[in-house]
């Protein structure tokens, strides 16, 4: 499979095995097959080539996945939304089009992270590592969203401010916890500069 063309037919089917095998499964093992995907190097994009098996339209949803650590995730338009990649490393990582709707990315490395058209609404990046490279762009979504933003102002993270406006009033009562995590108040953003 490694040597395959990108879009050969032993790639396409093994997209599709994935795809249906991961919707079945609870959040543990949908972590267990993402670290595994990883692992084997059969997501990642470390050359910038499309990874070997593309997760487009997976079902990531209730992932449970922490503390790992990994590099160059090639993880395009696949719902993770209520994962919990707590402590997780995603340097480098391509998010594009996936949905972190409820995602919990506490304390996850996030330098060089692209998140370029994500829903993100209600995500808690608290403790996030972020640098200049972690990208928020196109029509990402950071609505309710609980992060250090002024940390996040401070190293550059590339997000387009004025749209999220200024301080966001608590929202009590947002349950987005089905694993024991905090819901809250939604982000308390710094005003426009």
């Amino acid at each position: 499979m490694r040597t395959s063309e990108p879009k050969s037919e032993v790639r396409e089917v093994a997209r599709a095995y994935t795809v249906a095998v991961v919707r079945r499964l609870d959040g543990q093992r949908k972590g267990e097959v993402l670290q595994f995907l990883h692992s084997a190097n059969l997501i990642t994009n470390a050359t910038n080539t499309d990874p070997i098996i593309k997760l487009v339209g997976a079902d990531f949803s209730d992932v449970v996945h922490r503390y790992g650590s990994s590099e160059i995730w090639g993880i395009t338009e696949v719902d993770l939304s209520n994962a919990d990649l707590s402590g997780v490393t995603l340097r480098k990582a391509s998010l594009c089009g996936s949905n972190l709707s409820n995602a919990w990315l506490v304390g996850a490395d996030l330098r060089g992270a692209d998140f370029f058209d994500c829903p993100c609404m209600n995500a808690d990046f608290s403790g996030a590592i972020v640098d200049g490279t972690t990208s928020f762009g196109g029509a990402a979504d950071l609505r309710g969203v609980k992060a250090d933003f002024d940390i996040w102002r401070q190293v550059g993270v590339r997000v387009d401010w004025e749209a999220l406006g200024v301080a966001s009033t608590d929202a009590p009562g947002q349950d987005r916890n089905r694993r024991g995590r905090p819901g809250g108040p939604a982000a308390e953003m710094l005003p426009k500069e």
